[in-house]
């Protein structure tokens, strides 16, 4: 009988786990996070529609249970030889499972460091590490009391304290948008029945915004990709992502993050698995923005990282926990380089390559997808997910609010970008060849 690894909360690019849990010889199961009766169907839709998306068989799902106890035995029972987080909201739960079965994982103390925007900036201030000036408060009185008293009235970020994908995090460029952020993110807070009814009041750097993914396996760390965010404003709201784009490791700035990084990984106390690490550079250099201790999200393909990256994360993060080497991947022996210091070990990105967020400028309901051929006529197109229809789209705030994904890679850097500015041509401007639009 194979032996079992158990993913929690099997979403987004953690799907890409079930195939190289195949393919390492091991059966893998799934673990659902405890859902209430009343809220199960809308729920089972939602896991679903994410395990459509697998290209094998869907492995034996599980659901938790109301008590930690009582899925703690049922977890025993199911014997599983590793435990790894598919998502943010998984963390807790798979840490303790595995710590409490003996089983390879960060120690539980170290969570607040993981996954709590308030500590992690603490955790890099105790390394003497730049970090962002913050402060958590529970009123609208005393976020005022700080934007007036500590940032002096200069513009502020607002985000919940736990939470992933820009959900909640709000730029304040006054004292009215700081008011209208904080009391939202309260409401937020308070309908998640999160442990602290709180939001964190940050400075905000303006700068270019980056994220760095690395694997850590005792104590060493590799860097599987560095990425960058480019924004765009197209209307009167805050810049959007409009893309996260692969960056070259001859790119000038690529060691300066990727040495800040390993230094972040150290002071959060992560000892294995992976983390998604984003940073922002401006005129002093990097600062941390949040880690998130799973991979990275957008759904990313692993064949589309193999392409671009050269390796795809979960495959390297599987080996982390199976105690196997980091710097080598499991399919074709592609290797990562030592850094010049010998303080990390990176892979070398392939070709050019992104994962473009479709964002639109305007508000419409669509009734059918038509554009699968045009997207796919573009040379650098390597996938796609997402374009659902019928729906009702609205202008793109967020990452919860673009039209889908498009996965780009190409070995000429002059075709990708040319593909990349056609297509978000047609996303922002001509909607009407993506979808067939419900008449008005």
């Amino acid at each position: 009988m194979k032996k079992k690894i158990m993913v929690v909360l099997c979403a987004s690019s953690a799907l890409n786990y079930i195939e190289d849990i195949l393919n390492a010889g091991y059966e893998p199961v799934i673990l659902e996070p405890f859902v209430p009766e009343n809220q199960r169907n809308e729920a089972r839709k939602v896991f679903d529609g994410e395990y459509a998306r697998l290209k094998c068989q869907r492995p034996q799902v599980y659901m938790a249970k109301e008590k930690y106890e009582d899925t703690l035995a049922m977890v025993r029972e199911i014997d599983p030889c590793v435990i790894v987080p598919g998502t943010d909201f998984a963390l807790e739960l798979a840490t303790n499972l595995a710590y409490d079965l003996g089983l390879p994982c960060n120690n539980p103390k170290q969570l607040p460091y993981l996954r709590e925007k308030d500590k992690m900036q603490e955790a890099a201030k105790a390394a003497g590490l730049r970090y962002i000036r913050g402060k958590v408060v529970k009123t609208t009185e005393e976020a005022l009391d700080y934007y007036h008293n500590e940032l002096k009235g200069k513009p502020a970020i607002v985000k919940p304290l736990r939470g992933a994908g820009s959900a909640g995090v709000v730029a304040c460029l006054n004292e009215e948008e700081l008011i209208a952020a904080v009391s939202e993110d309260i409401e937020l807070a308070k309908k998640k029945n999160a442990p602290d009814i709180a939001v964190l009041v940050q400075e905000m750097i303006i700068g270019t915004e980056y994220f760095v993914n690395t694997v850590t396996q005792n104590g060493r760390t590799v860097v599987t990709n560095v990425m960058r965010y480019d924004k765009r404003k197209f209307t009167a709201e805050r810049p959007v992502y409009v893309r996260g784009t692969a960056i070259s490791n001859n790119d000038p700035i690529y060691h300066t993050l990727c040495g800040y990084v390993i230094d972040v990984v150290n002071a959060t106390g992560l000892t294995i698995g992976p983390l998604h690490t984003e940073v922002m550079v401006d005129e002093e250099g990097p600062v941390l923005i949040e880690v998130n201790a799973r991979l990275a999200g957008a759904d990313q393909p692993a064949a589309w990282q193999d392409r671009v990256m050269g390796i795809h994360e979960s495959d390297i993060s599987l080996r982390a926990y199976l105690g196997k080497d980091i710097t080598r991947n499991s399919y074709d022996d592609y290797a990562a380089v030592g850094s010049q210091d010998g303080k990390y070990s990176f892979y070398s990105r392939r070709c050019s390559g992104c994962f473009q967020f479709a964002v639109t400028t305007r508000d419409f309901d669509a009734e059918e997808f038509i554009g699968k051929e045009l997207i796919e006529s573009f040379a650098s197109t390597y996938s796609w997910v997402g374009f659902e229809a019928p729906r009702h789209y609205a202008t793109t705030k967020d990452f919860f609010t673009i039209m889908g994904l498009i996965f780009l890679a190409n070995d000429s850097e002059e075709e990708y970008d040319r593909d990349y500015l056609a297509l978000l041509d047609i996303e922002m401007n001509h909607v009407e060849r993506l979808f067939r639009l419900a008449k008005v």
